[in-house]
């Protein structure tokens, strides 16, 4: 089977396993578009009930309890937005790329899906080869790049990553407790789920499944087992696991970038640029301070002086009333 592959791959063929792949992940997109399309038409219709109308984002409400709202946010973000984002760039940039080198669409898709998300069994072993095809591969590689990174952004930010960030605590003991104990259980627990759909499809045992997504999940150059996916339903299992944790990688560097401790210690690598600031302000204050005074003192010399002409004219005026009755 995996020469045949190759040798379809290598004209440029697309194998009935790929063309099921991506008819799959096809049909799971325009289902997790649709869902999207009727959650927010939903929130929309809730809105306008609504006497506060601003707490109403595009899936939820400010007014749910923080975990509810974060836990259902971060859900679709998982396993609709970010997974149709990706799928949806692999389309379009590998039907471009397709029809410079000549390739079935195809292949194209399952080419750029395999770089987007760093699979380390590719989806198809064909690469361009003219130099049209090298340039609109890297420039296409790039753009892909940052539509990646720009999802993990996404979801360092959401609601419930900033819930569990404020959950932990803020010595450098609970930090690592977190960093080091609870974090990699949470991704071993998902390597578990995952692994275990992916050994009944591909009709592996449990162990295998269970190592392969690890070495997936901890990207390692050489995998614990020599084992690949064959069947279109395990390789839909595999992208679909990856795109989650492509969106929990951002979670946790949410989690991360957000904890004290890292705070003091990027402020301990680079310095304070706060307390310069800080000073220059401290010197702008004083220097209108004493402008302030300056002028209060001029004010006061001025007023001091008016008073004196108005006494002394009142006494020329006494003197004058005087000489008049004199």
């Amino acid at each position: 089977v995996k020469l045949v592959k190759y040798w379809r791959d290598t004209m440029g063929e697309a194998s009935e396993e790929g063309e099921q792949l991506i008819k799959i992940v096809a049909v799971y997109t325009c289902c997790s578009v649709a869902l999207m399309i009727a959650v927010s038409v939903t929130t929309r219709y809730l809105r306008q009930k609504s006497e506060n109308k601003l707490q109403w984002g595009l899936f939820a409400t400010a007014s749910w309890p923080d975990v509810c709202r974060g836990s259902w946010t971060l859900l679709i973000v998982l396993f609709a937005t970010l997974p149709s984002i990706i799928m949806a760039v692999a389309v379009i940039f590998g039907s471009v790329l397709a029809a410079v080198e000549r390739w079935d669409a195809y292949l194209g898709i399952e080419y750029v899906l395999s770089n987007i998300l760093g699979m380390q069994s590719p989806l198809t072993a064909i690469i361009p080869e003219t130099a049209t095809g090298k340039i609109l591969n890297v420039l296409m590689s790039v753009w892909a790049l940052l539509c990646a990174t720009t999802a993990l952004g996404i979801a360092a930010g959401m609601c419930l990553v900033q819930y569990v960030s404020a959950m932990v605590p803020d010595s450098i003991f609970g930090f690592l407790r977190y960093l080091l104990l609870y974090i990699p259980v949470v991704l071993m627990l998902i390597a578990c789920v995952t692994g275990g759909f992916l050994a009944i499809f591909e009709e592996w045992t449990f162990e295998q499944g269970f190592l392969y997504m690890v070495s997936s999940v901890a990207g390692l150059a050489n995998p614990i087992v020599n084992l690949e996916v064959t069947t279109a339903e395990g390789a839909f299992v595999e992208c679909l696991c990856i795109c989650i944790e492509l969106g929990l990688g951002g979670a946790i560097i949410g989690v991360v970038c957000s904890h004290p401790i890292v705070g003091r210690f990027i402020l301990y690598f680079e310095g304070e640029a706060v307390a310069i600031e800080d000073e220059s302000k401290f010197d702008e204050s004083e220097k209108n301070a004493n402008i302030a005074d300056t002028e209060s003192v001029k004010n006061a010399n001025t007023a001091t002086t008016f008073q004196t002409l108005g006494i002394v004219g009142l006494n020329r005026t006494v003197q004058c009333g005087r000489l008049a009755r004199e």
